[in-house]
């Protein structure tokens, strides 16, 4: 949800796109806590980026392979819904 520009000035400003409009976006960074012995925790949004789900190998009379599942296919969709993945995971 696109809020509105902060009283006092934001560190940085993120655009983003939903549903076809640009928005804008005023995220406060956080650090985060750390032991007496780490590194002091640089400033953080918490976001992590989404990646297209790519299919990467189809085994050979798979239930995929039966269906017409390719390597390098995207999904894009799962049951009607659209996904990302947005981090490395096995899908077996």
């Amino acid at each position: 949800m696109g809020a509105s520009s902060p009283a006092k000035a934001p560190t940085f400003v993120i655009k983003y796109a939903r549903d076809g409009k640009e928005t804008l976006a005023y995220p406060v960074p956080t650090k985060l806590s750390t032991k007496w012995y780490e590194r002091k925790s640089l400033r953080k949004i918490l976001i992590l980026p989404a990646q297209p789900a790519i299919v990467a190998e189809v085994a050979t009379n798979s239930p995929a392979a039966v269906a017409g599942l390719a390597p390098d296919d995207e999904i894009v969709a799962l049951n009607g819904e659209k996904i990302l993945l947005s981090r490395i995971c096995d899908l077996r």
